[in-house]
């Protein structure tokens, strides 16, 4: 007589009725306002990531983002130039992932790029050349 296999107890999950909603952005990112700011910010920056933060690798023709530094969400201002800031992919992401955690704590208030970029006065120059790393002492 062949062995038989038990049924099991509960019944597989169907996975596929899961669905995930589609990523929903404001109007004003596809505008031409929003265009020519994120062009600005990106020419005062250099075209490459000034992220404080940021401790991952840059390289030339690296693709940038111009990103809020206030998001809008927020109150951040949507077209001032004073409120963005050049990040590279990873470096966005960790900003947005990092202010939507806060979001939904329910924190309000200032994130803590705003108030470094206070205290340090406008991001012209990558971190990592401000600081002096890679520089050769005679």
């Amino acid at each position: 007589m062949p062995i038989r296999m038990q049924r099991p107890m509960v019944r597989p999950a169907n996975l596929s009725i899961a669905r995930t909603s589609p990523k929903r952005t404001d109007a004003h990112y596809g505008s031409a306002e929003h265009a020519e700011w994120a062009e600005k910010v990106k020419k005062r920056d250099g075209y490459r990531c000034v992220d404080p933060d940021c401790k991952g690798p840059h390289y030339p023709c690296q693709k940038v983002y111009a990103d809020h530094i206030v998001e809008v969400k927020d109150g951040g201002a949507k077209f001032d130039v004073d409120n963005g800031i050049t990040r590279c992919a990873s470096s966005h992401t960790s900003k947005t992932n990092r202010e939507r955690a806060r979001r939904q704590r329910g924190e309000v208030g200032q994130n803590k790029t705003t108030q470094q970029r206070d205290a340090c006065g406008p991001l012209v120059s990558h971190p990592r050349e401000r600081s002096g790393e890679g520089e050769s002492n005679p």
